[in-house]
């Protein structure tokens, strides 16, 4: 979700409200800087709630993304609330992120941590590609339904881009939701599970 938000929010910054690229690219490190602040609160904080924070980070991430939609306008005077917003994006996910990343590996016996973290690299890269590749896909096919042929962002009023947008701002809402939904239905180990399986391997 966080590259999938990159890449759709370039284009409004963009092409909708007319940033230089150096200046939309300096608007959206809000989000991983919020991320890294919000991180390591969050990761302790899971080790006795981390079904609550988990879902509270994508509940966070989902609301950003839904409220962007009415945001968005192309007028410099929404600036100030879509900056909000893309902050409210990266702390969802910095709550969201690190406790996802603690019980993933808290999930796996001692014995096999290397392997555990090699694959939840693995997965993390695999999912920012289908992010970036479905945000591409949104956004491609809305511009391309909207004038009845494939058209390029380049020359794309910016009502027609905006909409695209929004569309993809959806999507991004949508696989927070199904975040949330994998942390309700899933069996989360906590800290003390991952030191009993230590303790049960030592002994």
């Amino acid at each position: 979700m966080l590259y999938a938000m990159f890449f759709v929010m370039s284009f409004a910054l963009v092409r909708g409200y007319n940033d230089p690229p150096f200046a939309a690219g300096l608007r959206l490190t809000i989000i991983p800087i919020v991320l890294g602040l919000i991180a390591p609160f969050s990761s302790a904080a899971s080790d006795k709630h981390p079904r609550l924070v988990m879902l509270t980070g994508a509940a966070f991430a989902a609301g950003a993304a839904l409220a962007l939609i009415e945001v968005l306008s192309g007028s410099p005077d929404s600036l100030p609330g879509v900056m909000i917003l893309l902050a409210g994006f990266g702390a969802g996910l910095g709550l969201y992120i690190a406790p996802g990343n603690s019980t993933t590996m808290a999930a796996a016996p001692a014995a096999q941590s290397a392997e555990a973290g090699g694959l939840l690299n693995l997965l993390r890269v695999l999912g920012s590609g289908i992010g970036i590749a479905s945000a591409s896909l949104v956004l491609a096919f809305r511009l391309a339904t909207a004038v009845g042929v494939p058209f390029r962002t380049t020359g794309a009023p910016s009502a027609l881009l905006f909409a695209a947008v929004r569309d993809t701002l959806v999507m991004l809402a949508a696989f927070s939701t199904l975040a949330a939904i994998m942390v309700v239905i899933r069996n989360l180990p906590t800290k003390g599970n991952k030191l009993s399986n230590i303790k049960a391997e030592k002994g």
